[in-house]
């Protein structure tokens, strides 16, 4: 049997492990409030606007190697290029491409060959700009793990009237909870958008009975994915982006027809081999991101 004294000693000891058990267990994992600030639109659009003013700050001065290749019903092909992109503040964004096998040639626009692409992987993060997000609806859709990193899934939706290049694409961003930076973008232009909800609302009806709509030509959208598998002192660039064509079927009870899609043509955007002009040191870009250097605001 114990006496008091030992008893009470025996308290002490049991409680002071449990204390340290507790301390090791808050600094291992802060929980709440590390989750409660990226669960806050708020603050996830303010993390966003700061990662989209240093591309604007330091990114976007480089030279690349860019492939697109396209397949399609009717042909196959690639064409090489380098891809020269400046920003200046007063001036605005001057980017072109030129043939990688013709050193100092004029530049060529590759639509010229009569296929799509896009003209600037580079720009999904100004959809998050300050500047722009008067113009969007945002949604947090939840977290899940990409390419091994934690990730936060944003929509994001132009509000009407839609602008070319400014507010004119529907889409989602996984961004790395990590940094704030855009790890993978999946996105359509409204008018395609269109098209889709559409597609939808008679693919509803006809699986309540309604009589199947005739086919129409316009069933067709695009689709644009980018992913930024590149990174550089901290920050990420994209490595490729895949445009697809795609034909919206409408499913009925027939054993022909088992699928809701068809992939007409596929284009795909490939980059490596980056120079850049000038790029902000890996300890700079990190307290930016963080929110604990300023940059000046940009147009």
């Amino acid at each position: 049997m114990e006496n008091g004294p030992a008893r009470a000693s025996r308290r002490r000891f049991i409680m002071r492990c449990l204390l340290v058990w507790v301390l090791a267990c808050v600094t291992i994992n802060p929980g709440p409030r590390a989750g409660a600030s990226v669960d806050d639109l708020s603050e996830v659009l303010v993390r966003l606007d700061r990662a989209s003013r240093l591309y604007l700050d330091s990114a976007l001065k480089f030279a690349c190697d860019e492939t697109i290749s396209e397949s399609s019903i009717t042909r196959v092909w690639a064409h090489r290029f380098n891809y020269i992109f400046v920003y200046d503040a007063k001036k605005g964004f001057d980017d072109y491409r030129t043939y990688s096998s013709r050193p100092g040639a004029r530049s060529v626009d590759p639509a010229s060959f009569g296929f799509r692409y896009l003209q600037r992987s580079y720009m999904w993060a100004l959809v998050f700009h300050k500047s722009r997000q008067p113009f969007h609806h945002y949604r947090l859709e939840g977290r899940e793990r990409l390419s091994g990193r934690e990730v936060l899934r944003v929509t994001f939706e132009p509000l009407a009237p839609y602008r070319p290049n400014f507010n004119d694409f529907f889409g989602t961003a996984w961004v790395d909870l990590a940094t704030f930076q855009l790890l993978r973008v999946e996105a359509m232009r409204a008018k395609d958008h269109a098209v889709f909800e559409q597609v939808q609302k008679d693919r509803a009806e006809v699986a309540q009975g309604a009589p199947l709509p005739l086919f129409r030509k316009d069933n067709l959208v695009e689709n644009v994915t980018t992913e930024f598998g590149m990174q550089k002192n901290g920050m990420r660039f994209p490595s490729r982006t895949e445009i697809t064509l795609t034909e919206l079927l409408i499913p009925f009870n027939r054993p022909l027809l088992d699928r809701d899609t068809k992939v007409v043509d596929r284009t795909v955007q490939r980059y490596k081999n980056y120079h850049f002009f000038g790029v902000r040191a890996e300890g700079q870009v990190r307290d930016i991101l963080k929110g604990k250097q300023q940059i000046a605001p940009s147009p």
